[in-house]
This record gives C-alpha cells, sequence and structure tokens, in this order.
C-alpha cells in the first residue's frame, strides 16, 4: 500500500478507535455509511471519504467546548452526504438515532428534500439556528481552503473566499451569539477561516505579480 494512502488509512482507524472509545454509536454508524457511499477520488487525489474525516478530526481538537460533541463529531462525517449522494437518505434515516444529527444533516445540504437548491441566505440563516451544522459547515470549509491550491481554478477559489466573507463568517458570528456555551470554538474556527484566507489572498497577489 502507498505510503501516502496508509496514512489516509492510519487517521481512519485512529477516528474509528476515538469513536468506540467514546461509545459514539451513531458517529461509529455514520463512519461506515461514509465508507460506502463516499468512494471516489477528489481533485487533489485524496480518497472522497476522506475529507469529511479531515472535517470530523477537526471538529475533535473543539470537544471541549462544543454543546454536542457526539452529534457534532457524527454529523462532520455525514456533512456532504445529501448533498452528493441522495440516495444515502435511507440509510442514514434508518441508522442514525439521534435527531440532532438528522436535522444538522437536512441543514447542512444545499438542496432542500425535494432537490431544490437554497437561497445562500436562507441556507445560511437555517445553519446560524443550528449549534451542530453551525460548527461543522466552518470545520468544512477550513478543509476546503487545505486542499484548494492547485487544483481549483484562480477564480473558484475567490468565489469560495467570497463565500465565506459574505455568508459562513457572519453566520457563525450570528450562532455563537445564539448558542453562547460554543463561543471560543466559534472563534477558533473564525480565526482560522480568516488566516486562510489572508494567506490564500497573499499567494494570488504574488502570482498576480511574478
Amino acid at each position: 500500500m502507498p505510503r501516502q494512502l496508509m496514512n489516509y488509512h492510519t487517521a481512519l482507524t485512529s477516528y474509528q478507535g476515538f469513536l468506540k472509545g467514546t461509545e459514539n454509536h451513531d458517529g461509529l454508524a455514520m463512519l461506515d455509511i461514509m465508507k460506502r457511499y463516499q468512494t471516489g477520488i477528489r481533485k487533489n487525489g485524496d480518497p472522497e471519504w476522506y475529507h469529511p474525516l479531515d472535517t470530523a478530526l477537526y471538529i475533535r481538537t473543539l470537544s471541549g467546548f462544543i454543546m454536542y460533541p457526539p452529534e457534532t463529531n457524527a454529523a462532520a462525517l455525514g456533512h456532504d452526504l445529501l448533498e452528493d449522494h441522495p440516495n444515502s437518505i435511507h440509510e442514514i434515516n434508518k441508522r442514525i438515532q439521534s435527531p440532532l444529527i438528522l436535522q444538522s444533516l437536512e441543514n447542512l445540504s444545499k438542496f432542500d428534500r425535494h432537490g431544490i437548491k437554497k437561497s445562500p441566505e436562507a441556507y445560511s440563516a437555517t445553519l446560524a439556528q443550528d449549534p451542530i451544522g453551525s460548527l461543522v459547515k466552518g470545520a468544512d470549509r477550513i478543509s476546503n481552503f487545505q486542499t484548494m491550491q492547485g487544483v481549483f481554478t484562480l477564480e473558484k477559489q475567490e468565489e469560495y473566499i467570497e463565500e465565506c466573507e459574505t455568508y459562513i463568517l457572519v453566520m457563525m458570528k450570528e450562532a455563537s451569539r445564539r448558542f453562547t456555551k460554543q463561543e471560543q470554538a466559534y472563534a477558533n474556527i473564525r480565526h482560522m477561516l480568516k488566516s486562510q484566507i489572508q494567506l490564500i489572498e497573499a499567494i494570488h497577489e504574488t502570482n498576480r505579480t511574478q
């Protein structure tokens, strides 16, 4: 097995052990569903399932500042499923017990139950009222920013930055006022996102002047 692939699976095995150790049964079920549906390869060469795992790994570092750690970890693992693999809804509804997780997965999808795309305003407003989805969305964008260099066009990267500044950072600020017990987690994610944006914009500026 190539070294890089071994590293992916080492991270997966380690996280699975964490879920078992914390008796997070919904998390274990979500991990299994994620692996079975997200079998493709991302543009940067990562296994498709590694992005949600990467998002969940970041969420784990914030556990001491989160209102619902087990549910948030599980939602992070499944955050792309309903949007990218709509058929997974049947297995998710069958195997996931927590209504908090099920609601957050629905909130995190940019499409409603009828397959109609939500407006950015409605999408953000809903997440701002979700203590789980609001954190997962921020961690999701951190993972996106970490892997888009050399993969996305300059225009696509700038679209991601604009969306983050216009909606995600604002949404998280609103959520932090509503869910004050998670204020430090929101502050951590927002600081990370702003730092990533500054770095990406500096790289873009350097490339323009060369």
